[in-house]
């Protein structure tokens, strides 16, 4: 993972909303943060256009709370699936996360359980066989 910025004039909304969109069919298969790696010491910036050039699933946006700012991380290897906890903001492997949450019901790390959505309807077998 690599951590990188946004430009000061994209707001934290913009930039998700341009990580959210589909990125543009290309020939390149290439990291779109390359040149910008290959030098040392400097701070990745993203602007409009490598916003859009982003997968998705290969950003991490951990939205910190106030008067933190909100961090983004690009996962350079997106064979490897990284997760994060929305409440401690650590970052796991996706499988050894499922196995912890499956273990101990919460995050490995701040045992933060997520609420339950209360409108969700749960339907048993029984239910099912009614209808």
């Amino acid at each position: 993972l690599v951590e990188f910025e946004v430009s000061d004039d994209i707001s934290a909304d913009e930039a998700r909303q341009l990580i959210e969109a589909e990125p543009p069919l290309s020939n390149t298969d290439s990291n779109p943060f390359q040149k910008q790696l290959q030098k040392k010491g400097v701070k990745l910036m993203a602007d409009r256009e490598i916003l859009l050039s982003l997968e998705k699933n290969q950003v991490i946006i951990a939205d910190l709370p106030k008067p933190l700012k909100i961090r983004f991380y690009y996962s350079i290897i997106p064979e490897i699936s990284i997760t994060i906890c929305n409440s401690c903001f650590r970052m796991f492997h996706a499988d050894d996360f499922e196995m912890a949450y499956l273990r101990s019901g919460g995050c490995p790390f701040c045992r933060n359980v997520p609420q339950r959505n209360s409108n969700a309807i749960s339907v048993d077998d029984d239910e099912l066989d009614d209808l």
